[in-house]
């Protein structure tokens, strides 16, 4: 660390260069391997009125990474001014949340009460580092922002900070947000919450009839991500089995489970190896790899025995199937290939014994 800390005095020389290229790298150095001094440092140099703005949002932002409280001030006064540069007000807000001094949240709250979405979602991000009743009141304020990004780093503040509380908002968004990328957003965070209403909510996606297929794969991800819903999921996979019309989602939920090694997987499995569908067979192979489920082994095992690198028409499945078992291609080919041959010559002998007989 000794090293480190003494390229600072180099690394801010750099600062001082014209060339922005050496600009940005400097200053993203800074904030790895500067302290409390550099802060100040950089403090002053956002006083000089040569720099461009996109050099101001850089320095204000390297603040927050510093935690300098001795620059709190500074950043209050940037974030607090309704003339200043937008990036640099959001910015100042994230930072002064970082330094985690309890006036700073004051100062946040009061700065959620502004028109520009942009500001608010900084705020969020800032005041999320308080992680008490009042910076979670906030959070749930996000949630109901007539922005999208408000309600979307709302989420996400909410899931880092594991706010329980906030589950029957976040199944509000998740049932009527206008923009479906937050809706999705909230079923993700309601799977991490991990609360009763919100596991009941996200089970009745996989288990209720009328939920739309796609609003299902999204749920059921979310879900087996989480190690939960396993027997729901496994239900509605079967359900797709026996209906053609569910494709997608059978295929959906399959790849799903393929990345997750399950015992209750085997049945479903099975049925998917089972299926006259190619893609639901190639599914179910995938299955069967994760989990080696014994249930299963007889049927890839005769799938495997159809495996020929020779034929003309080769059975991918087949070769797929006899790859994961570890079988030997080449040389049950080449036993196809005689096989084939012996059959070949054994009908030419009996054309040929006809032939002379007539």
């Amino acid at each position: 660390m000794a090293k480190t800390k003494e390229a600072v005095p180099a690394v801010c020389a750099l600062l001082e260069s014209d060339n922005e290229e050496y600009f940005s790298g400097a200053i993203e150095t800074l904030g790895k391997i500067g302290g409390s001094r550099e802060a100040v440092y950089i403090t002053e140099f956002l006083a000089r009125e040569d720099l461009t703005v996109q050099q101001r949002q850089s320095l204000v932002r390297v603040l927050g990474e510093l935690h300098a409280v001795e620059t709190y001030d500074t950043l209050v006064e940037y974030a607090q001014d309704e003339d200043e540069n937008a990036f640099v007000r959001m910015y100042s807000a994230e930072a002064i949340g970082m330094m985690e001094k309890a006036e700073g949240e004051e100062v946040l709250i009061a700065l959620f009460e502004s028109d520009n979405p942009n500001l608010r979602q900084y705020v969020i991000r800032g005041i999320k580092h308080f992680k008490n009743k009042e910076a979670n009141d906030i959070l749930i304020q996000g949630l109901k922002d007539n922005h999208y990004k408000v309600r979307q780093e709302a989420i996400a503040a909410i899931q880092e900070n594991a706010v329980a509380e906030a589950d029957e908002y976040l199944i509000y968004r998740a049932k009527n947000d206008p923009v479906q990328a937050v809706k999705n957003d909230a079923i993700v965070s309601l799977a991490k919450l991990n609360t009763s209403k919100g596991n009941e909510y996200l089970l009745s996606q996989i288990t209720e009839k009328k939920v739309p297929d796609a609003q299902k794969s999204r749920v059921a991800k979310v879900l087996l991500e989480e190690g939960r819903g396993v027997s729901e999921i496994v239900a509605l996979a079967k359900e797709t089995v026996k209906d053609d019309r569910r494709k997608q989602l059978r295929y959906a939920l399959g790849k799903e489970m393929a990345k997750y090694e399950n015992q209750a997987f085997g049945d479903i499995a099975l049925d998917y190896l089972k299926s006259k569908d190619t893609s639901t067979i190639g599914t179910g192979l995938d299955m069967w790899a994760k989990g080696r489920y014994a249930n299963c082994t007889d049927e890839v095992n005769a799938l495997a025995d159809k495996a020929d690198l020779n034929a003309k028409n080769k059975n991918q499945l087949a070769i797929k199937a006899a790859r994961l078992l570890g079988r030997d291609l080449e040389k049950q080919s080449e036993e196809k290939a005689k096989e084939r041959e012996e059959k070949e010559d054994t009908k030419n002998a009996k054309k040929s014994g006809f032939g002379d007989a007539k």
